[in-house]
């Protein structure tokens, strides 16, 4: 195996697991649970959102589904169907 094909499943492995706005919404919800439940320190997912938004402007929840969640949307239209 030659150093170029190695490096380059090392990129492609990386990728799996390097932070974009894209999954980033998904990570920051996992540190909150992991807060809720003391498997995190407290501020852990306010950290990452800042690391993340230092580099690409990222605001959480960037993920429109999710917002609607957050916000209550979906509760409220879940509440008055029940």
């Amino acid at each position: 195996m030659t150093s170029k094909s190695v490096i380059k499943r090392m990129k492609a492995q990386m990728a799996l697991y390097t932070p974009t706005d894209e999954n980033m919404d998904h990570m920051i919800i996992a540190a909150i649970m992991d807060e809720l439940c003391g498997a995190k320190p407290e501020g852990t997912a306010e950290e990452m959102e800042a690391r993340q938004n230092k580099r690409t402007g990222y605001v959480f929840p960037k993920n429109p589904a999710i917002k609607g969640i957050m916000e209550g949307h979906d509760l409220d239209n879940y509440q008055s169907h029940h």
